[in-house]
């Protein structure tokens, strides 16, 4: 390998006006090229996932002030914090589940139409099952993370408080 480099390089001083084409330094850079592009895929999907974050956050928060009356209620017909949690865990992660599988088919779709395109780029960008398995474990988790966070408090007040704040 070494002796293309050297072999290029003398070419290009013995031959200054030609333009010397080493073929490995070329794929390299070609390589790296669609490196850098999986990279721009990587922290765009990382800046969606915060996205998403803030997203979630964003709608939990003012839905438990809205819903504040509904835990009274459960509260008061013997649900624990606990379950009231639980069924909040289980209507946000899937929604979040529901999330991750449409961003996750338009995805494939899109690296279909790539694959269409340019084959190369379809043979290095792959999603594979541990790769979604990832991606839907680190989404449904971010938002079950998040509506424990702000769900914690509104589920933690004791029912009549609520019910007096309807009432009175």
């Amino acid at each position: 390998p070494d002796q293309f480099g050297r072999a290029a390089a003398e070419l290009g001083a013995a031959l200054p006006q030609a333009t010397v084409v080493d073929l490995v330094a070329y794929a390299a850079r070609f390589m790296q090229s669609y490196k850098n592009l999986y990279i721009l895929a990587i922290v765009m999907a990382g800046l969606a996932l915060l996205a998403g974050f803030l997203l979630v956050a964003n709608s939990v928060s003012p839905a438990m002030l809205d819903r504040r009356y509904e835990i009274g209620i459960l509260k008061t017909a013997g649900f624990s914090h606990r379950q009231i949690l639980f069924i909040f865990a289980v209507e946000y992660g899937l929604a979040g589940l529901l999330a991750t599988g449409a961003g996750v088919l338009l995805v494939q779709g899109l690296l279909a139409v790539m694959a269409i395109a340019n084959h190369l780029a379809a043979s290095i960008l792959l999603l594979n099952l541990p790769s979604l398995a990832l991606i839907a474990f680190c989404s449904v988790g971010l938002t079950l993370l998040t509506v424990f966070g702000v769900t914690w408090d509104p589920t933690r007040v004791p029912p009549i408080v609520v019910l007096n704040e309807r009432n009175g």
